[in-house]
């Protein structure tokens, strides 16, 4: 079992709902006030091409323990084809690393 002892974090271990998937990718972000904000984050397409997506709106960020380690979940709308997307960004404080739920 795992304990942690911060309020502001919640322990999800099932980000992930039935039908979705972890993608790694490159993300570009800035801190403001000792805060991380994502800007845009680029990944490959369905054709192998990379593609950048510039990040609109962040609905929210939360703290969260996900696979046993402290990440900051940001919800983000982006804009793919003209569509309004809503998508988690999630940041493993600790490694650095990002990947996309979707």
């Amino acid at each position: 079992m795992f304990y942690y002892s911060d309020d502001n974090i919640k322990i999800d271990e099932k980000m992930l709902q039935y039908g979705q998937k972890e993608t790694s990718i490159a993300c570009c972000a800035y801190t403001e006030n000792g805060k991380i904000k994502p800007l845009f984050f680029k990944m490959p397409d369905d054709n192998g091409l990379i593609q950048t997506y510039y990040i609109k709106h962040i609905n929210n960020a939360d703290n969260k323990i996900y696979k046993g380690q402290r990440v900051i979940d940001f919800r983000c709308r982006i804009e793919v084809n003209g569509l309004a997307v809503v998508v988690n960004l999630i940041n493993f404080i600790d490694s650095c690393r990002w990947i996309l739920i979707q």
